[in-house]
């Protein structure tokens, strides 16, 4: 999985767990690639992020898009039944 965290304005990829492959079925992911959205829905904020996240059914699908350097990345899985694949942590330096 991979640790989410605030820097400034922005939601970011602070860590890749070393799961992360075999979880987001993805290696284009890196720690700083910007989160942008949930299932289409644009995330401004941790807090936002959070609450929509919440909100998902266990085992459904969700789409996750990130943007580095202006490329955009979009990774699909399943939601997990624990955070354990996607961490969040509050604000960082």
């Amino acid at each position: 999985g991979m640790i989410l965290g605030s820097k400034g304005k922005k939601i970011e990829i602070l860590d890749m767990m070393e799961n992360a492959e075999s979880v987001l079925k993805t290696n284009e992911l890196k720690e700083s690639d910007e989160l942008v959205s949930l299932n289409g829905k644009n995330v401004s904020s941790l807090k936002e992020f959070s609450e929509m996240y919440d909100k998902i059914k266990v085992g459904s699908k969700i789409e996750l898009t990130f943007n580095d350097n202006n490329k955009s990345k979009t990774v699909s899985l399943n939601k997990p039944e624990s955070k354990g694949n996607v961490m969040i942590k509050k604000e960082t330096k």
